[in-house]
């Protein structure tokens, strides 16, 4: 049986002022971080036309996830990033995957 993964489901808006083409870039630095950590599944960064944000990411185990949100967290070349974030809009779950279907 396949492990179920866990999916780091973030929310959020991006401060006043700041560019989609802004934030993506500083997302782009964060994602070459991430890659590389260990249990790192995949990403995706979705937003709508009211300016809400989910950042969902997939990790193979729940410790991964939180000791990559440490690890994160220290990171300089992060900074940027979580700068551009409006902190008092986030919120953050951690969440077993139940069931997958495909997406085209």
């Amino acid at each position: 049986m396949r492990t179920r993964a866990i999916a780091e489901v973030v929310t959020f808006k991006l401060k006043a002022g700041v560019s989609e083409a802004d934030f993506l870039l500083a997302a782009d630095v964060v994602q070459s971080h991430l890659q590389e950590m260990s249990g790192y599944l995949g990403c995706e960064l979705l937003n709508d036309e009211q300016g809400q944000w989910i950042d969902l990411v997939y990790w193979r185990s729940m410790a991964e996830a939180h000791a990559a949100a440490e690890l994160l967290m220290a990171l300089p070349s992060a900074g940027p990033f979580i700068g551009l974030i409006d902190e008092t809009s986030t919120a953050m779950h951690h969440l077993h995957q139940a069931r997958t279907y495909n997406i085209a």
